[in-house]
C-alpha cells in the first residue's frame, strides 16, 4: 500500500521514495451503462486515467444518475507489506512492485506547450427550480482520492518539479480549473460549447463593440465640426475686415491709371501699393463672388483712403473717366514751410491730387506763357500766382493743367474786377500789386477773425501805403520768415535777407504766397486813414494805432501771448 502524506509546502508527498518510472499495466475499464467509455454520467468526457474502481463523483447541485455501474478492479499481486492506519493517509489503490528498470536516460527539459482554448460539453441543466441555481466549481474527478497511475502529487497539483521529466509522459494541472472554467484533463475531449461552471465567453471571441466607442466617436465629430465652425467664423471675420476702407478720414486721392492689358490682378497689386485696399486676396475674392472680375475698363480713376473695397471694385467695373481735383488755398506757397508746416502748399495740394513727387517738381520749374506773368522778372518761381481756388481736370493729364487753370483763373478775376488800371492808380505794377497782396494775406488771412475780414485787408493796405509813401520799412514779420524758410534758417527779425522788411525799405523781391481775391481788391482800393501801425493781438483780431505811444498800449494789452508789431 502507497503512502500519501501531507507535506509543508509540497501539498502530499508519495510515500514510496522510488516510484515506479513506467506506467502500470493497461486496466480494463468496463462503460457506465447506458454510455460510452469515452463519456462519464456527468456528461463529461472520461479521463484516461480513471481507474475502474473510482466511482464518478457529481458536481454540486448535479442530480446523481439513477443507473450506474461499478468497476471492479482486477486484483494486483503485491508483496508490500501492509502500513498502519494513518488518519493523515490518503486511501489509496494497490501499487504494483517496482521492478526492475534500465536507468533513464537523461531527457532535455522542454517546456510544455501552451494549451489549446477549448470549450466544454454544455452542461445538462436540471429541471427548472423556483430559484436560480449559482454557478459552481465542478468537484473532484476521483472519488476515492486518489490519483491515477503515473501521476504524482506534484505534477497533478501544478507544482513546480525540479527533476526533468520522466520518459513516459506525464499531464501537467496548474489548477483544478483552467481559465475558462474547464479542468485541463478534460479540455482535449471537451466539444466546443458552453464553458463549465461560468456563462462569460472568452475576451478573445468577445465581437461585441463597447458602448464607449460609440460615444467616443460622437465627441470626435462634435469636436471636428467645432473646428469648422471656429475657422468659418475667422475667415468671416477676416474678409469682412478686408472690405473696410483703410482709413475713413483720409480724403486724398490718388489716380490709378488702367491701360490695355491690365488685368484685375496687377490693378489690385497697385492698389495695395498706394495703400487704397487692406489685402489683395480679399480683393480677388469680392471681384470673383460679384462677378466684376471680367468686366475692367480702361481709364483714369481716382479713389482715396477713405473708400470702401467693394466700392473701388464697382468703379472699376463701372469704367473711369474722372478728372482730378486740386484745391489751392489762399495765403498758400509753393512748398510747405520749414518753420511752421502747415500743409497749405501748392505741392501738397498736388499730391493729394495724386500727381507723383517728380512730376510736380517738374511743372513748377517750367516756363509759361499768359499775360499773368507781364513784368514778372525772369527765373522767378511762380510763388504768388498760384490762385487760391479749387480746380477740376482732366485726370490722364500732369500736374501742367491744374497749374495752367490756376493762371487762367488769377487773371480772369484780375480781368473781370478792373484790377490792373487800380493797380495803376496806386502806382504798383501786376507783380507788385501781387507781392503786396501777398503780404496783406499772410498778415490778415481772416481765418479766426471777428471782424470784417476785407475791411481789415484794406486797412492793412492804407498802412503799408502809407509807410511805402514815407519811405519806411514796412515791418512785416512774415516777410522775413518767408525769407529765413527759403534759406534754411531760422527765423530771426535781424536776419539778412532782401526778404526782411524789418531792416530793408520797400518791397521784396517778390511775392511771399498765394493772394486772395479780397488781398487783391484790398491792394487796389485801400481803405481811407491815417494809421501808422496795426497789430494783431492774441485774441485774433487787428488793432490799429496813430502813434508809436497807443501801438506801445495795444501791445502791452492785446498781445501777451502771440503778437506781430510793426
Amino acid at each position: 500500500m502507497t503512502d500519501f502524506r501531507r507535506q509543508p509546502g509540497r501539498g502530499f508527498q508519495v510515500g514510496n521514495p522510488n516510484p515506479p518510472l513506467s506506467p502500470p499495466p493497461a486496466e480494463r475499464i468496463t462503460p457506465r451503462s447506458g454510455r460510452s467509455a469515452a463519456v462519464g454520467a456527468s456528461g463529461r468526457a472520461a479521463s484516461p486515467y480513471m481507474h475502474r474502481s473510482e466511482p464518478h463523483r457529481p458536481m454540486v447541485g448535479q442530480q446523481q444518475p439513477q443507473s450506474t455501474q461499478s468497476i471492479q478492479p482486477q486484483p494486483a499481486p503485491s508483496s508490500a507489506p501492509q502500513q498502519a492506519y494513518d488518519p493523515y493517509a490518503w486511501v489509496s489503490r494497490p501499487q504494483p512492485q517496482p521492478q526492475s528498470q534500465p536507468a533513464p536516460q537523461p531527457q532535455p527539459y522542454r517546456a510544455s506547450a501552451p494549451s489549446r482554448d477549448t470549450y466544454a460539453v454544455p452542461v445538462q441543466q436540471p429541471a427548472p427550480q423556483s430559484q436560480p441555481q449559482p454557478a459552481t466549481i465542478p468537484a473532484d474527478d476521483f472519488a476515492d482520492d486518489t490519483l491515477p497511475s503515473g501521476l504524482d502529487d506534484d505534477s497533478f497539483y501544478g507544482f513546480d518539479d525540479d527533476q526533468p521529466p520522466q520518459s513516459a509522459p506525464e499531464p501537467q494541472r496548474g489548477s483544478l480549473l483552467g481559465n475558462d472554467g474547464v479542468s485541463p484533463l478534460f479540455a482535449d475531449d471537451a466539444p466546443k460549447g458552453r464553458t463549465i461552471g461560468s456563462q462569460k465567453k472568452s475576451p478573445r471571441y468577445n465581437t461585441e463593440r463597447p458602448r464607449h466607442g460609440r460615444r467616443r466617436w460622437l465627441w470626435w465629430l462634435s469636436g471636428i465640426g467645432l473646428l469648422m465652425l471656429l475657422i468659418l467664423a475667422v475667415a468671416y471675420w477676416w474678409y469682412h475686415q478686408n472690405l473696410q476702407p483703410v482709413d475713413r478720414t483720409d480724403t486724398t486721392t490718388k489716380t490709378i491709371t488702367i491701360g490695355e492689358g491690365d488685368t484685375f490682378k496687377t490693378v489690385a497689386a497697385t492698389l495695395k501699393e498706394q495703400g487704397l485696399i487692406r489685402d489683395v486676396r480679399a480683393f480677388d475674392i469680392y471681384t470673383r463672388l460679384s462677378g466684376s472680375r471680367n468686366q475692367l475698363h480702361t481709364g483714369v480713376c481716382q479713389f482715396s483712403p477713405a473708400q470702401s473695397l467693394p466700392e473701388i471694385a464697382t468703379k472699376l467695373s463701372q469704367g473711369c473717366h474722372d478728372n482730378r481735383v486740386v484745391t489751392f488755398l489762399p495765403g498758400g506757397t509753393v512748398v510747405d514751410s520749414h518753420y511752421k508746416p502747415q500743409g497749405q502748399d501748392a505741392t501738397t495740394a498736388l499730391k493729394r491730387a495724386g500727381y507723383s513727387e517728380e512730376s510736380i517738381k517738374a511743372a513748377l520749374a517750367k516756363t509759361y506763357d499768359s499775360p499773368l506773368f507781364a513784368n514778372k522778372p525772369a527765373g522767378t518761381s511762380l510763388e504768388g500766382y498760384i490762385f487760391g481756388d479749387t480746380y477740376s481736370v482732366p485726370a490722364n493729364q500732369g500736374p501742367e493743367a491744374a497749374l495752367k487753370a490756376a493762371f487762367a483763373h488769377m487773371y480772369e478775376q484780375i480781368q473781370n474786377n478792373g484790377l490792373i488800371d487800380k493797380f495803376a492808380a496806386q502806382k504798383l505794377n501786376l507783380y507788385q500789386a501781387i507781392t503786396l497782396a501777398s503780404i496783406i494775406q499772410r498778415e490778415m488771412g481772416c481765418g479766426g477773425a471777428s471782424q470784417d475780414c476785407y475791411q481789415i485787408q484794406r486797412q492793412i493796405a492804407q498802412v503799408f501805403y502809407k509807410r511805402l509813401r514815407e519811405n519806411k520799412v514796412l515791418g512785416s514779420d512774415v516777410t522775413f520768415i518767408y525769407g529765413a524758410d527759403i534759406a534754411g534758417v531760422s527765423p530771426n527779425v535781424n536776419l539778412d535777407s532782401p526778404y526782411n522788411t524789418r531792416i530793408k525799405p520797400g518791397l521784396p523781391p517778390g511775392p511771399i504766397a498765394t493772394p486772395g481775391l479780397g488781398a487783391l481788391k484790398a491792394v487796389a482800393d485801400p481803405a481811407p486813414g491815417s494809421y501808422e501801425f496795426f497789430l494783431a493781438g492774441d485774441d485774433g483780431n487787428v488793432y490799429f494805432a496813430n502813434t508809436d505811444a497807443e501801438h506801445q498800449a495795444n501791445i502791452k494789452q492785446h498781445c501777451k501771448k502771440l503778437c506781430s508789431e510793426l
